[in-house]
C-alpha cells in the first residue's frame, strides 16, 4: 500500500462575470496541492536519469533510519544449585512456572519449588540484528521484585523457553512463540565492582541462549519521496549485481530483491557477516547507474583521491562499492607514503576477498589504535592463511586489546589454529593457553561467550594462596610455597583433593575435573587479582574501540585535510567486538519493516531488520 493519501476529488466552482468570458483551462488553475503519486514518479525519473542535481548514490535515497534494533524475549526460569538462599516465591510467577514444569513431566513440581537450594527468576534476552538459527545469546537472569531470594551465586538456570510478550489490556500478558531457550551457570553481572561474597540478585550467562527462531535479514526503507516500484527495483537490482551469493543448484542468486514500493529485502554476504555496518556502506556507495566508460572515469579518479591520507577512506568505500573491478585501482593505493592511505586501501581489499594488503592491516593494527578494530576486522574477513599469518605476530603485542582482539580475529578465522585452539576441559566455558612473549595477561569475558584466555602459558600464583570458587571448591598454598592444594567439599559426600603446581593453567585443570563452571573461574580469579596472586593483569572485555582520533603527522594546511580526524562511531563497530550494551536501544517484539522510525532512532544509516 502506498504511504501517500490517494488524491482528492477536485470541485472547482468559478463565478464567473456577467457577459461572456472564456474558461480558463485546468493547466491554468493554480491548484494549492499536487497529485504526491504523480511528484513521486518525477522524482524518480530525475533520479535515475541524474537530472537538477539528483545524487547517483543508493544511499541518498534511502530513508534516514538506524533500525537495526536489538528486541526483547522474555521468560519465568528456574535456578539450582544455590547454598540456602532461594525462595517459594507467590504468585504470579510460581503459577506460570508450575504450569512449564507440568508440560515437561516435572516429577513433584511443588516440592521442588519448596526448596531453598531453587528459585523462581525472570529471564530475558537481547535478540540482535543478523541472528541466525543457532547462534548463541547472552542472557540475563534476575529475582523478581519481591521475592525471597537472597542470592542467585552458585545458581544454574535449567533450560528455559523465551518468548515475544505483549501486554494488553484486559489480557493481561499475552505470550507469542518461542525464539530463544537458555540456561547455564550464572555469572554476577557486577562481579567486577562488587564484593565477591556479597549476594546478587541480577546476574548474566555469557552466550547462554541458543536463538531458535527465524532469520533475521535487512530491510531498507526508500525515502518517501522516491518510494515506487521503479526505483525500488532499480535499487535492488543494482545491489544484486554488486553482492550475490549462489543457490544449491549453483546459480548465482542476488541478495537483494524488491518487496514493495518502499521495501527491499536483504541479505547480508558472507564476507561482511561479522562487520555488517561496512556492509551497508558499502551499500550505500553504490551508483545507480553508470556506463562502463563512466566507471572506468571514476575508477581512475577515485585512485588519485585514495593516494591522499584526507580523502583515502571515502576513495576506498567507493571503490570497494563498485567490486572486484575496482581491485587493480585500490591495489596502487598499497604504495602510498602514509600509513592512512595505506590502511583503507588494504581494508576495501580485504572485503573485496583480495588479502594483498594483509601486512598494511598488521602494521595498522600494531602501530595505530584508531584503525585496529578496523584492521582487525578486515584481516578476519579475508579468510586467508595471509591473514592468520599477519594476526599471528600480534598475539605477542603488549597492548591488550591488540592481543585479544588477534584472539579473536583468529578464533574466529581458524579456531583450530594451534596456537589459539581451546584445552579440552569438561566445563561449560573455553580455556585457551596463548603462549606470548609478552607480559602476562589473564582475559576474561562477561558479553556473547564464556573464555578465559591465559597469555603467558607458564603463568604461575604468587603465594600465599587462599581462594574460593565457588561454594564447593577451596584453593590454599602449601607451607613449601610451591605446590597448591585443590579441595572439593560437595554437600553430602566426603570431600577431595588434589595437588598441583602453582602454573594457572594446572589449577584451573584441576578445577575443571572438581566441576568448576565458568562463575566459579570467574570470582577464583578476580579474587587473585585483588590479593596480588595473579603475576599480570587480568582483563575483562578488553577489545579495541571504534570512533578514536587519528592524528595525521603531516598536513598541508588545507582547510579539506584537518590535522585529525575521529575514525567510525559508535554505529561502525564491527560486530566481530561489539561488546556494548544495547538494552536501552531495544524494542519488545520484531520490528515491522513497513513501520516508520521511532523518533529517537534516527541516524545515517537506513535500514531496518526483519
Amino acid at each position: 500500500m502506498s504511504s501517500f493519501p490517494r488524491p482528492f476529488a477536485v470541485v472547482v466552482v468559478l463565478a464567473l462575470a456577467s457577459g461572456c468570458q472564456e474558461l480558463p483551462s485546468i493547466s491554468d488553475l493554480r491548484l494549492p496541492f499536487s497529485d504526491p503519486e504523480e511528484q513521486v514518479v518525477q522524482n524518480v525519473k530525475a533520479a535515475l536519469s541524474g537530472k537538477e542535481g539528483h545524487s547517483r548514490l543508493v544511499g541518498d535515497y534511502i530513508a534516514v533510519r538506524r533500525g537495526l534494533s536489538y528486541y526483547v524475549v522474555e521468560g519465568v526460569g528456574l535456578v539450582t544449585g544455590l547454598d540456602g538462599t532461594g525462595w517459594d516465591d507467590g504468585p504470579p510467577y510460581r503459577e506460570l512456572m508450575l504450569e512449564d514444569m507440568r508440560k515437561r513431566r516435572f516429577p513433584r513440581p511443588e516440592e521442588f519449588l519448596r526448596s531453598k537450594t531453587t528459585a523462581i527468576v525472570l529471564v530475558r534476552v537481547f535478540i540482535p540484528p543478523l541472528t541466525k538459527r543457532g547462534d548463541r545469546l547472552d542472557v540475563e537472569v534476575y529475582v523478581p521484585e519481591g521475592s525471597g531470594t537472597t542470592s542467585l551465586r552458585g545458581g544454574t538456570l535449567l533450560e528455559c523457553p523465551l518468548t515475544e510478550v505483549a501486554y494488553a489490556p484486559g489480557r493481561g500478558r499475552l505470550q507469542g512463540k518461542v525464539l530463544a531457550k537458555a540456561k547455564g551457570p550464572i555469572l554476577d553481572a557486577q562481579v567486577t565492582s562488587a564484593e565477591l561474597n556479597a549476594p546478587f540478585l541480577r546476574g548474566q550467562i555469557p552466550g547462554g541462549a541458543v536463538y531458535v527462531g527465524e532469520d533475521r535479514d535487512l530491510s531498507i526503507a526508500l525515502q518517501r519521496e522516491y518510494a515506487n516500484y521503479r526505483m525500488s527495483t532499480r535499487i535492488a537490482k543494482r545491489i544484486g549485481e554488486r553482492f550475490y551469493d549462489y543457490d544449491d543448484a549453483g546459480i548465482q542468486r542476488p541478495l537483494a530483491e524488491a518487496k514493495t514500493h518502499s521495501r527491499i529485502d536483504l541479505k547480508v554476504h558472507s564476507r561482511y557477516l561479522d562487520n555488517y555496518p561496512r556492509y551497508l556502506q558499502a551499500i550505500r556507495h553504490i551508483h545507480l547507474s553508470d556506463t562502463p566508460v563512466e566507471r572506468n572515469l571514476r575508477m581512475q579518479e577515485l585512485a588519485e583521491q585514495l593516494a591522499v591520507g584526507p580523502t583515502a577512506a571515502r576513495a576506498a568505500i567507493q571503490l570497494e562499492a563498485i567490486g572486484r573491478e575496482a581491485v587493480p585501482y585500490l591495489k596502487t593505493g598499497l604504495k602510498a607514503d602514509s600509513l592512512e592511505a595505506r590502511f583503507y586501501a588494504a581494508e576495501a581489499l580485504a572485503y573485496l576477498g583480495d588479502a594483498s594488503g594483509a601486512k598494511v592491516l598488521q602494521e595498522a593494527a600494531e602501530r595505530e589504535p584508531a584503525f585496529r578494530v578496523f584492521a582487525l576486522a578486515a584481516l578476519s574477513a579475508t579468510m586467508s592463511p595471509e591473514a592468520v599469518t599477519a594476526l599471528l605476530p600480534l598475539l605477542h603485542q603488549e597492548s591488550i586489546e591488540t592481543r585479544y582482539g588477534a584472539f579473536r580475529a583468529l578464533t574466529n578465522i581458524a579456531p583450530n589454529e594451534p596456537s589459539v585452539a581451546p584445552l579440552k576441559i569438561k566445563g561449560e566455558y573455553s580455556l585457551h593457553v596463548i603462549d606470548s612473549q609478552a607480559p602476562p595477561v589473564v582475559h576474561l569475558t562477561q558479553r556473547r561467550k564464556m573464555e578465559v584466555v591465559i597469555f603467558g602459558a607458564e603463568q604461575r600464583l604468587q603465594t600465599p594462596v587462599m581462594l574460593r570458587a565457588g561454594h564447593y571448591i577451596l584453593v590454599r598454598s602449601q607451607p613449601t610455597g610451591d605446590r597448591l592444594t585443590v579441595t572439593f567439599i560437595p554437600p553430602g559426600s566426603p570431600e577431595q583433593r588434589r595437588e598441583v603446581s602453582t602454573r594457572l593453567v594446572d589449577l584451573l585443570l584441576a578445577m575443571d575435573e572438581f566441576g568448576a563452571q565458568y562463575p566459579d573461574v570467574v570470582q577464583m580469579l578476580i579474587e587473585a587479582d585483588r590479593q596480588g596472586n595473579l603475576v599480570g593483569k587480568l582483563a575483562i572485555d578488553e577489545l579495541p574501540r571504534a570512533g578514536r582520533v587519528y592524528v595525521r603527522p603531516n598536513t598541508d594546511g588545507r582547510q579539506d585535510h584537518p590535522a585529525e580526524s575521529q575514525i567510525g562511531g559508535a554505529g561502525d563497530v564491527p560486530n566481530l567486538f561489539d561488546a556494548s550494551d544495547h538494552t536501552q536501544g531495544a524494542v519488545e517484539g520484531p520490528i515491522d519493516p513497513d513501520d516508520p522510525p521511532p523518533a529517537d532512532n534516527l541516524g545515517p544509516v537506513g535500514f531496518t531488520v526483519n
